[in-house]
C-alpha cells in the first residue's frame, strides 16, 4: 500500500490487479466560432443517425403502406387519341353582323380551349355512354382486386361489386389537354378494361365530329332563316324613311339639294364666330397681362422690364444711390451736396413711380377695351345666329332623313348579300376536325405503378420519420450532451463529467467506497461523498480524467485568457452535481501544488464538511457575524485543512435566519480579500441560482463564474435564465460544466464516438 506524501488518506493500490480496461475519454465539445446555421444542421444531422432505427421503422413502413397500395388497386389501362381542328370557322354563313371591324375578335387559342371543354361536356359524355353501352360485348364488368379478396374472404361488397360479371361497361374517365403551341387536342380515356378505354375514346372523338357538323348545319339554317325575316323587315323601314325625307323636303320649302346648303348669312355667321374667337382669345391675353400685374410686384413685369426708358431711369437712380452712399460717407446729411443728390434721387424714385403706374394704367385700360370688344362681337354673332337658325335647322334635319335614308339602304344590300351566301353555305357540311392518331388497346396498365409508389411510400417514410425524430428532440428541452450548451448558451464549454462506475465504465449504478488507512471498506461514506472525492480515490477513471480536463480550459483562462483567482460555481436547480464539482476541482489543482481553499457558501444546505469529514460547527456564517478583524487572524483560524496537501475549506458554518443580511456584510469582501493573498485559487460554492439569490450576490466578489449543468436533468429554458441573470448583474460567465452524462444512454448525437481513447487495453500506451 503506498499513500501520498503530506495526506492522510491513503490509496490502496493493486499491484497484481488486471490491466486496465478501455475507456473513452471525454473533452469538452465547443462551439466553432462562424459555424452559425451550419452547426445546426449537423446537430441534426447526427441527431437522425444517432436515430436511424426510428427513421427505418418508419421508411419500412412507408414501404409496406406503398406496396398494400399497389396490390389493392385496380389495374387502370389509358388510351390516348389525338384530333386536330384545321382552321377556326367564321360565323354560321359567313355572317359578321356590324360590318367587318364590329368588335373585338378572340384569339384562336380561345376557340380551341372552347372545343377542349366541350369534348368534357356532360351532354356529350352521355351521349358517348349510350352508345358504348349498347355495343355488345364478351365479358362484364372487370372485377378490382379489392372486391376479388373480398368476395375469397366472404366480405360483403356495397352494390355487389364483387361479382364477377354484372350490366353494362366499366366505367371510363377521360381527360382532355390542349397540346401547346398547336391546334391539336389530346384526349386520354382510363379504364379497367384495355379494350373499353380505346373503344371509349375514339367514340367521344367521333361524336364530338358529328356534333360539330350537325351544329354548324343548323346554325347555317337558322342564320338563313333569320336574313330573310331581318331582310323583310328592313325593306319596310327603308321604304318608311324614303317617304318622311320627301314630305319633309315638300313641307319645309327644301325642293332640292343645293338650297339647303350655305348662303350668304351663313357666310357672315362663320366670319362673325371667327372674330369672336380671336377676341376672347385676346381678351383672355389682356386678361392675364392684367393679373398678373396686380399680383406681382411691377419690376417683375415684362411691360416694365422691356421698358428702355425706365431701364435709363433705374440706371441713372443707380447711379446717384451710390453718389449719395459716398457722400454720406464723407460729409453730414446737412451738406449741400448731400442734399442735392438726395433731392436727385427723390425725383428720380417719383419720376420712376409715375411711369410704373402709367404703364399699369395701360394694361388695364387694354384688358377693358378687348373685354368690350369680345362682348360687341357675342352679341352680333347671337343676332346673326337667329337669323339663320330656323333655315339651318331645317336643312340639317333634312340631311339627317337622308343620312338615315343611305345607313337603311346600305345594309339593305348587305344583308341580302350574306342572305345569298347563307343560303349557299347551308348546303355544305364541311368538317373542320381531323383525327391524327386513333386510340388503340393499350398492352400493360399505366397505374398503379409500383416504382413509383415505392418511390413515395420511402420518401414518405423518411420525411415522417425524421419530422417524428426531430419533433421529439424539440419537445425534450433538457440537456443531454457535449455541445449542446455552447449552442444554446452561447458561452465555452469548460467540461464534461461521465456518470461514475467504480468498475471504470459509464453508467449511472456505480459506486465507489472509501477506504480507511487500514485498507478497510468505510461503510459510514455516503454515494455522493464517494463521487465527490472521486479525482483523489480513482485517479485513473475517466471521471477524474474528466475534471482534470476541465480543469485545464480553467486554467487556460476566461476571454481575455486571464486565469481566475477566485472561482464562483453555481447551477439551475439542486441536483445538478455542484459541491460535486467543486471538490473535484479543487482536488485537481491541489494535485498541481496550487494552494486551495473552497468555500461553502451554501449556508441553507452545506456540503463540503460532509464532503470531506469536518465538522460544521463552525464557519463562514460564524465569520460574518463575528467582529474581529480578519486581516489579523491566522489564516488556520479561517479555514480548516483537509487530509489532502494543499486543500483547505471553509464550512458554511451553522445556519442563520438572517442569511442574506450575512452575504451583504462588508466582512465578506474582506473575507476573499484575504484569501487572495493566502491561497492561489478561491472556490466559491454557492446555492441553485434559480431558487436563491445568494449566487448573485457572491458573484459581485468573485473574477468568474461556471455554470454546473446536468445531463438529462436542466433544461434549455433553466440555463438560460441562469445565464441572463449573471449577465444581467456584470458577472462573468466563464463557461459550462456538464456533469453526469453518460454516452451509453444519452449520447444524442453520437458524440461518444468522436472521442478518442485514452486508455487502451494492458500497458501499450
Amino acid at each position: 500500500m503506498q499513500s501520498i506524501s503530506g495526506s492522510q488518506l491513503p490509496v490502496p493500490v493493486n499491484q497484481n490487479a488486471a490491466p486496465l480496461p478501455q475507456y473513452v475519454h471525454l473533452e469538452p465539445m465547443g462551439a466553432v466560432p462562424g459555424e452559425g446555421d451550419a452547426s445546426a444542421l449537423v446537430e441534426y444531422w447526427h441527431l437522425v443517425l444517432f436515430r436511424k432505427w426510428t427513421v427505418a421503422i418508419f421508411i419500412l413502413m412507408g414501404i409496406l403502406g406503398s406496396a398494400l397500395f399497389t396490390f389493392l388497386k385496380t389495374p387502370v389501362y389509358q388510351a390516348k387519341t389525338t384530333i386536330e381542328i384545321e382552321a377556326i370557322p367564321e360565323n354560321p354563313g359567313g355572317i359578321r353582323l356590324g360590318g367587318e371591324g364590329g368588335g373585338p375578335a378572340l384569339p384562336p387559342e380561345s376557340y380551341v380551349n372552347t372545343q377542349a371543354k366541350i369534348l368534357t361536356s356532360k351532354t356529350l359524355k352521355q351521349k358517348v355512354d349510350k352508345r358504348v353501352s349498347e355495343k355488345p360485348r364478351e365479358n362484364g364488368r372487370p372485377v378490382s382486386k379489392a372486391a376479388a379478396w373480398a368476395k375469397a374472404l366472404g366480405i360483403p361488397m356495397a352494390g355487389g361489386a364483387a361479382s364477377g360479371s354484372g350490366a353494362g361497361v366499366a366505367p371510363a374517365e377521360c381527360l382532355v389537354r390542349v397540346l401547346e403551341n398547336t391546334r391539336m387536342i389530346e384526349v386520354a380515356c382510363d379504364s379497367a378494361d384495355p379494350a373499353i378505354a380505346s373503344d371509349y375514346a375514339n367514340t367521344l372523338v367521333q361524336e364530338y365530329i358529328d356534333s360539330s357538323v350537325a351544329s354548324r348545319w343548323q346554325a347555317a339554317q337558322r342564320s338563313t332563316s333569320w336574313l330573310t325575316n331581318q331582310l323583310a323587315d328592313l325593306k319596310k323601314q327603308l321604304q318608311g324613311a324614303e317617304m318622311e325625307l320627301r314630305n319633309y323636303r315638300s313641307g319645309a320649302g327644301l325642293l332640292t339639294a343645293g338650297e339647303t346648303k350655305q348662303d350668304v348669312r351663313m357666310e357672315r355667321l362663320l366670319r362673325l364666330q371667327e372674330e369672336l374667337a380671336r377676341a376672347q382669345g385676346e381678351r383672355a391675353t389682356k386678361q392675364s397681362t392684367y393679373e398678373v400685374a396686380k399680383l406681382a410686384p411691377p419690376d417683375s413685369l415684362p411691360e416694365i422690364m422691356d421698358n428702355g426708358r425706365l431701364s435709363g431711369y433705374q440706371t441713372k437712380l443707380a447711379d446717384l444711390r451710390r453718389e449719395y452712399a459716398e457722400l454720406t460717407a464723407q460729409y453730414t446729411p446737412e451738406h449741400y451736396r448731400v442734399k442735392r443728390v438726395q433731392a436727385q434721387v427723390e425725383e428720380m424714385e417719383s419720376t420712376l413711380k409715375k411711369e410704373r403706374t402709367a404703364i399699369m394704367s395701360r394694361v388695364e385700360s387694354d384688358y377693358r377695351a378687348a373685354q368690350r370688344r369680345e362682348a360687341l362681337l357675342n352679341a352680333e354673332f347671337a343676332s346673326q345666329a337667329a337669323v339663320v337658325s330656323d333655315k339651318s335647322s331645317k336643312a340639317m334635319y333634312a340631311d339627317i332623313l337622308a343620312q338615315e335614308v343611305n345607313s337603311l339602304r346600305g345594309l339593305y344590300d348587305e344583308l341580302l348579300r350574306k342572305l345569298k351566301e347563307a343560303a349557299v353555305a347551308s348546303t355544305l357540311t364541311a368538317n373542320m376536325v381531323h383525327v391524327v392518331d386513333a386510340a388503340e388497346p393499350p398492352p400493360v396498365p399505366y397505374k398503379p405503378n409500383p416504382m413509383r409508389n415505392l418511390i413515395v411510400g420511402l420518401g414518405s417514410g423518411l420525411l415522417l420519420g425524421v419530422a417524428f425524430v426531430l419533433s421529439g428532440d424539440w419537445v425534450n428541452r433538457r440537456l443531454k450532451a457535449p455541445g449542446e450548451t455552447p449552442f444554446h448558451l452561447h458561452v465555452p464549454e469548460l467540461g464534461v463529467i461521465p456518470e461514475h462506475r467504480s468498475d471504470g465504465q459509464f453508467g449511472t449504478s456505480g459506486k465507489l467506497a472509501l477506504r480507511g488507512a487500514d485498507g478497510i471498506e468505510d461503510k459510514d461514506a455516503s454515494d455522493r461523498r464517494n463521487v465527490a472525492l472521486v479525482t483523489w480515490h480513482d485517479r485513473p477513471s475517466p471521471t477524474a480524467e474528466s475534471f482534470r480536463g476541465a480543469l485545464a480550459s480553467i486554467l487556460i483562462g476566461g476571454r481575455n485568457r486571464v486565469r481566475p483567482q477566485v472561482i464562483l460555481m453555481t447551477s439551475p436547480a439542486r441536483g445538478d452535481g455542484k459541491s460535486t464539482t467543486v471538490s473535484n476541482v479543487g482536488i485537481s489543482l491541489a494535485e498541481i501544488n496550487q494552494r486551495v481553499v473552497l468555500v461553502d457558501a451554501d449556508i441553507r444546505k452545506p456540503q463540503m464538511h460532509n464532503i470531506f469529514g469536518l465538522p460544521n460547527n463552525w464557519g463562514l456564517s460564524d465569520l460574518l457575524r463575528d467582529k474581529t478583524a480578519l486581516d489579523k487572524a491566522p489564516i488556520q483560524a479561517l479555514v480548516r485543512e483537509t487530509r489532502i496537501e494543499n486543500l483547505y475549506v471553509l464550512p458554511a458554518g451553522p445556519g442563520t435566519a438572517s442569511i442574506s443580511n450575512l452575504l451583504y456584510s462588508n466582512r465578506l469582501p474582506q473575507l476573499i480579500e484575504r484569501f487572495r493573498n493566502e491561497f492561489d485559487t478561491v472556490i466559491i460554492d454557492t446555492p441553485p441560482m434559480l431558487y436563491v439569490a445568494d449566487a448573485r450576490v457572491l458573484g459581485r466578489i468573485a473574477d468568474a463564474a461556471i455554470l454546473v449543468l446536468r445531463a438529462g436533468k436542466t433544461t434549455r429554458d433553466e440555463a438560460l435564465r441562469a445565464k441572463q441573470r449573471l449577465v444581467e448583474d456584470g458577472i462573468d460567465v466563464m463557461g459550462t460544466i456538464l456533469n453526469a452524462y453518460d454516452p451509453k444512454t444519452r449520447a444524442r448525437y453520437g458524440y461518444s464516438g468522436y472521442y478518442g481513447n485514452y486508455y487502451s487495453d494492458g500497458e501499450s500506451s
